[in-house]
């Protein structure tokens, strides 16, 4: 019998639903439960209305997933995202990879992915605080609101017009993914495996680098990254 499931994305007022057979993804639909959570009257007349909300959230599924499945850097990015820069009279801190405070600070924009009025610093600041194991009070306001400008000059988040909330960029989502991925699912792993050797037997070094080339492989094919990507 061939497998099938469906995977929900909660959003506000409904589902997103994706529909999964035989590891194929056959297609995603939003069901809106309460219309009022969008607009403030119910009625045969408002169906237009909540017809583009749902393409809008639909195509922010879509947009997600694509970038969730293909989030790979290439190396002159990844060099600018590091290096601190000046444009015009505003000096950009980089956002150095690996270093805990960058890392927790893009695992915490993947949690906002899904959230179309976008997000403040008060929304954002607990998990960063969360993420690096700190009480709250030791991750202050300022630190937060530094690390929200240096995402906002290096492109991962834009600001909504009008209001003091910022949403994720196309970019933003691209590197809060591929930085994710890569710590979880390679360095972290990783790392543990280099720390807790197998034995404690000398070995020649070719054999070693050998193994950790075999191991490096493994763990990106288990990520779903190229290598390269590494």
């Amino acid at each position: 019998m061939p497998s099938s499931s469906t995977t929900q994305h909660a959003s506000s007022g409904g589902y997103s639903v994706d529909y999964v057979k035989e590891e194929r993804a056959l297609r995603t639909e939003t069901t809106i439960n309460d219309p009022t959570d969008f607009q403030t009257r119910t009625g045969l007349d408002t169906l237009g209305h909540l017809r583009d909300v749902g393409q809008q959230v639909n195509q922010q599924v879509l947009t997600v997933e694509r970038l969730s499945h293909d989030c790979s850097l290439d190396q002159d990015v990844l060099a600018q995202l590091q290096t601190p820069r000046q444009q015009g009279t505003q000096r950009i801190p980089a956002l150095r990879f690996g270093d805990p405070r960058v890392v927790a600070l893009l695992q915490a924009l993947c949690r906002f992915a899904h959230l179309p009025a976008g997000f403040r610093n008060r929304d954002l600041r607990p998990h960063v605080a969360a993420l690096l194991g700190r009480d709250l009070s030791t991750y202050s306001r300022g630190a937060m609101t530094y690390d929200r400008r240096r995402l906002r000059l290096h492109g991962l988040i834009q600001r909504v017009a009008g209001a003091h909330r910022y949403t994720l960029t196309s970019f933003g989502l691209r590197v809060a993914f591929f930085s994710s991925k890569v710590h979880l699912r390679i360095l972290r792993p990783g790392s543990a495996a280099l720390i807790d050797p197998a034995d404690d037997l000398p070995h020649p070094l070719r054999d070693a680098l050998r193994r950790l080339d075999q191991a490096i492989d493994q763990l990106c094919a288990a990520a779903q990254l190229h290598p390269e990507a590494a």
